[in-house]
């Protein structure tokens, strides 16, 4: 019998404004789950704000990032 899939949801908070980007399955708890959304965020010119990754099970922040562009500039 196949387990559950345990679901997130991904939150962008940026100032007053919060936009759900969606859901994804089964991923790991942490930072790292958030640089698809982080990436796509960015090429769409966005750079500031905050990702967080939302347990749905219990509501729960488990991570968050912010969206910043870190590659240098010159």
């Amino acid at each position: 019998m196949a387990e559950a899939q345990h679901w997130y949801r991904v939150v962008y908070f940026d100032g007053a404004r919060i936009r759900g980007l969606g859901r994804v399955p089964d991923v790991a708890p942490n930072r790292h789950a958030l640089d698809l959304f982080r990436s796509r965020l960015l090429l769409a010119g966005i750079t500031g704000g905050e990702l967080a990754l939302v347990d749905e099970a219990t509501g729960q922040v488990v991570a968050r990032r912010r969206v910043r562009d870190h590659r240098r500039r010159g």
